[in-house]
């Protein structure tokens, strides 16, 4: 069989992300060109995903879903160690939406062809008014004195360094504001954190399932990834204490508050436990507090306020709880390593938006009032998903999330990633669990966000309904054998 080299595929794709559309969108489009013009052989053997996703320099979870999206409509056949190939029936039909299902049943007609695709992947809420208020001051009372700044702020805005480090101190956490590093999103807080720590045969404890955009920062900066088992108080301290003596990780991952994907809340004892292991054993605890939708008010104090030698990172991040077009973050910890990571942040975008800053400084102020907004759309939006999937999908498990933005639902059997490829020819689009694990377990899970507006979910969650009731028949027409009778 034919494997195409990656600097092959990147050459036949030419300016495949010259728009603004999602990465993986275009990926899988570039590549669905290049097969219908006959530049991949039917049945060639594609790059594995991950020498894919280095040779094009974007993220791991870019190229899965692309050829998800392909074997979707079924240009792409097999998945993980099998490998990914084009299928042989691919070049044949002239319109892509006329393909195969997984189990070789031709696909209901129509179905593809949703003007109003409902897309349930984003754990986050539309910007509230508080928001767009805090852009107009900025705009019209803010704005003289920030250009005597300059703009050219590495380690971020003087004024939002010390709100924050105003913040953490009242969740317990004492902070100066030499102690903080902003970052333009959460997500590169943990880019920044991946790289500095990264050395061959580097390791990183990490929650089983977590945050997908963690797993995409650690494989780039080649740590290996040592996935732990979580129960209903959130990480287990005791495997994460026998696979540090085991592993000699230098980092752990972890989110103490509304955990993404599962929702759970780490308890204080392993809060405390956690921070103690990282006494004993040398190695970083990096807390993540940017799924927290209230800014840790009336939760657990973090992991940091239990530490006292200087071995947690906290992560950080507005994006949440006010808005994801902020992109807004932190880090606070040691203030050596917060100059560390600054010089890196130079040679990344030297510098995080000044006016985007500013606007969280006055968000701050309003913080409380905010988190009020947030936690009644939240519980209003939380309770309807549950409804919805209680009313159409009553075979499918969850536990209540105690935080955070997303279900983390259980299928009764199968396979949660060809459920997720059927949903998308019904107009619905949401992640398989395998995603969000760093082992690729959790195969019969479903990450579903609740930040859609009420109708939106129920009308996600009966598009899931049918694309479950397609599945259910295939499935069982594979389960049940032939049976032949002599006469």
């Amino acid at each position: 069989m034919y494997v195409v080299p990656s600097s092959d595929l990147v050459g036949l794709l030419g300016k495949w992300s010259s728009n603004d559309a999602p990465l993986n969108q275009l990926l899988a489009a570039g590549i669905a060109e290049a097969i219908t013009r006959g530049d991949l052989p039917k049945g060639c053997r594609l790059p594995s995903e991950r020498h894919l996703a280095t040779t094009l320099g974007v993220s791991r979870t870019t190229v899965s879903l692309a050829y998800d999206r392909l074997r979707s409509r079924g240009l792409l056949l097999g998945r993980g160690g099998a490998g990914t190939r084009v299928s042989l029936e691919s070049t044949s039909s002239p319109h892509p939406g006329s393909s195969r299902s997984l189990a070789g049943v031709q696909s209901r007609p129509g179905v593809e062809d949703h003007p109003d695709v409902i897309e349930l992947t984003v754990g986050a809420l539309e910007g509230s008014p508080l928001v767009a208020e805090a852009i107009a001051e900025v705009a019209g009372q803010d704005a003289i004195d920030l250009m005597d700044l300059r703009g050219y702020l590495p380690m971020g805005l003087p004024k939002l360094r010390e709100r924050v480090a105003g913040h953490m101190s009242r969740l317990g956490v004492p902070t100066t504001s030499e102690q903080i590093l902003v970052t333009t999103g959460a997500q590169q807080a943990l880019d920044l954190l991946a790289r500095h720590y990264a050395a061959p045969e580097a390791s990183v404890l990490l929650e089983n399932p977590t945050y997908l955009g963690a797993i995409d920062a650690f494989r780039a900066a080649r740590m290996r990834l040592v996935p732990l088992a979580m129960d209903q108080d959130g990480l287990r301290v005791d495997l994460a204490r026998n696979a540090s003596f085991a592993v000699g990780p230098q980092l752990l991952y972890v989110m103490p508050n509304s955990h993404n994907p599962t929702g759970v809340t780490l308890s204080e004892q392993r809060r405390s436990e956690l921070a103690d292991l990282a006494q004993q054993n040398g190695l970083v605890v990096v807390e993540d507090l940017s799924p927290d939708l209230a800014f840790g008010l009336g939760l657990p104090a973090p992991i940091a306020a239990f530490d006292r030698a200087g071995r947690v990172v906290s992560v950080g991040s507005f994006n949440k709880l006010f808005w994801g077009g902020l992109r807004v973050g932190w880090v606070r910890g040691p203030t050596e390593l917060i100059e560390r990571l600054g010089s890196r942040k130079i040679t990344s975008d030297h510098a995080t938006s000044v006016l985007t800053q500013a606007v969280a400084v006055r968000l701050l102020e309003r913080l409380d009032e905010q988190a009020l907004i947030v936690q009644a759309l939240v519980h209003e939006r939380r309770n309807a998903l549950m409804a919805a999937l209680t009313s159409h999908l009553p075979d499918w498990t969850w536990r209540e999330p105690s935080g955070g933005m997303s279900l983390w639902v259980r299928l009764p059997f199968g396979n949660a990633a060809d459920v997720v490829q059927l949903a998308e020819r019904y107009g619905v689009i949401v992640r398989p669990g395998s995603l969000f694990s760093p082992s690729g377990g959790f195969q019969d899970h479903i990450r579903i966000p609740f930040g859609q507006r009420p109708d939106r979910l129920e009308q996600g969650v009966a598009r899931l309904a049918l694309a479950w009731g397609e599945y259910r028949q295939m499935t069982h027409r594979r389960r049940v054998p032939s049976l032949t009778v002599t006469v």
